[in-house]
């Protein structure tokens, strides 16, 4: 994977801002994006096979698929820090559901609490032995005007500095944005570094929903669901990855004053 994103033109409480990135490292894009649930957020239409909502946190996830590709989606209460902590007690509670099972490893999302820089990033990864698929990164423009960048690694190379370094011109000659640091990213984590990676000063949380659902996500749902022999075999083999359609959490967090832009 290189800088690929989901380029979009997102409704902010004070301002329209423009989150961009490559696509296939090739060519920036975008699009319009209206604020909606994330089954909304699914252009494709999967065959939804979980379909399934947390009583005590009232978060709604499920699963579809389509097309050769799994598709799992969030939906949670961004419209008050109520809701933003019921999300927050959400994971930490099937966090420790998690570790109560035999599993050696975890599918994640890390919200930081602040933007970190490229070292801090870096080194995060490295103390966790993370194996990021992707991650956000905040640009900030001088009138205050948030960006948000989607990447992640290419050829092993955790950070692809040419596409990086595009995408910082780029902003900076649309706006005058500049990158204040990396804000999530989606990893697997082992077993035993979960709760050290949980309880780190730079976490505000760690979201757990994909465990959550490829533990619900078997053969012969997905067989089910219109998924070939090739394809669950791919996902029983662990080849094959969700795309998790998620609100842009770390956005909300930064208007409620819960974590930092820069």
């Amino acid at each position: 994977m290189s800088f690929r994103s989901r380029a979009r033109t997102f409704v902010g409480k004070n301002s329209v801002v423009l989150i961009i990135g490559l696509f296939a490292g090739l060519a920036l894009l975008t699009f319009s994006f209206v604020r909606a649930s994330v089954a909304q957020a699914q252009s494709d239409k999967p065959v939804t096979f979980i379909d399934e909502t947390d009583n005590t946190s009232g978060i709604q996830y499920a699963v579809g698929y389509a097309e050769g590709q799994i598709n799992g989606g969030e939906s949670i209460d961004t419209t008050s820090v109520e809701g933003i902590q019921k999300y927050v007690d959400f994971n930490q509670r099937n966090a420790q559901k998690l570790l109560a099972t035999n599993q050696n490893k975890f599918y994640v999302l890390v919200v930081f609490n602040r933007p970190l820089s490229q070292s801090e990033f870096e080194q995060f990864v490295k103390t966790y032995a993370l194996k990021p698929s992707a991650y956000s990164l905040r640009a900030v423009a001088p009138d205050g005007t948030r960006s948000t960048i989607y990447g992640g690694p290419a050829d092993n190379n955790l950070i692809p500095a040419d596409l990086l370094n595009l995408v910082a011109q780029d902003i900076q000659q649309r706006d005058g944005s500049k990158i204040t640091g990396w804000i999530e990213v989606s990893t697997i984590v082992k077993r035993k570094d979960l709760v050290d990676l949980i309880n780190d000063p730079a976490v505000y949380t760690v979201d757990v929903t994909e465990s959550i659902l490829r533990n619900s996500i078997t053969s012969a749902k997905l067989s089910a669901a219109g998924a070939d022999e090739g394809t669950v075999q791919a996902y029983t083999n662990d080849q094959m990855q969700i795309q998790i359609s998620r609100v842009p959490v770390y956005w909300f967090l930064e208007d409620y004053g819960l974590v930092s832009s820069k």
